[in-house]
């Protein structure tokens, strides 16, 4: 969810969607590679950039969701 937000509030104010985060999990941080083409930071553990075009589906996958 925190994410979805991350892309959205760029979005909002005129940036393209770009954020970047760590994963929780080895599970996580795999998921994120694979199904939003995330890509990891080598300098930091767990660090991943989800680039504008690769964040515009997770935020539709959450408000899909969404109460």
């Amino acid at each position: 969810m925190i994410i979805a937000f991350g892309v959205e509030l760029s979005l909002r104010n005129g940036y393209d969607g770009t954020v970047h985060f760590k994963a929780k999990t080895t599970e996580l941080f795999l998921h994120y590679q694979k199904t939003y083409h995330a890509f990891p930071i080598p300098a930091e553990h767990y660090a991943l950039i989800l680039f504008g075009d690769e964040g515009i589906p997770l935020l539709n996958d959450y408000k899909e969701v969404a109460p």
